[in-house]
């Protein structure tokens, strides 16, 4: 009986020997898996941060280029209205020197100054100076005006075409 008893014991004891190797095998099994998922939370972590300072510094970048965008477009603007008024006091004063035969010196009197300017020089039998003539009669000066604003409007051409070119090109960036 003793014999039975003491087989049974070693049976029991082998089982738990069993259970208990099975326990510790679990156990490593679960620390290990513990280890990686930590390691793959802590790479997902650094991924987490280092696609947020990439976004960081692309909303930085794209920021800046959008300031520096803005200022070319603004000096671009400035440069155009200022250029577009240059080439409308420049039309206008050729309007008045080519078509209406009005010289340089007179393009800003009014018409009562014009008008008391012609009289007078009417009083006095057209004697003197008379510049107006003198300007009509200067072909080569009424050119350099001509030449002046085909430049001032291929200028003008060059600035429109130059703001395009760099917005289409800032867009596709």
């Amino acid at each position: 009986m003793n014999t039975a008893i003491s087989d049974s014991a070693v049976k029991l004891n082998n089982k738990i020997d069993g259970v208990v190797a099975q326990v510790a095998n679990l156990t490593t099994d679960f620390i290990e898996n513990f280890k990686l998922i930590k390691s793959e939370v802590n790479h997902a972590k650094l991924a987490v941060t280092q696609l947020n300072n990439t976004v960081t510094q692309l909303q930085t970048k794209t920021d800046t280029q959008t300031e520096q965008i803005q200022k070319i477009l603004d000096d671009k603007i400035n440069s155009t209205d200022k250029n577009n008024n240059n080439s409308s006091e420049l039309i206008n004063r050729m309007t008045n020197i080519v078509i209406f035969g009005i010289p340089e010196a007179d393009g800003n009197i009014s018409d009562k100054q014009r008008l008391d300017m012609n009289r007078g020089q009417n009083d006095n039998n057209n004697s003197g100076n008379n510049c107006r003539d003198n300007f009509i009669d200067n072909e080569f000066g009424t050119e350099l005006w001509r030449e002046e604003a085909v430049a001032l409007n291929e200028q003008h051409e060059d600035i429109e075409e130059s703001l395009s070119s760099v917005t289409r090109n800032k867009i596709r960036d």
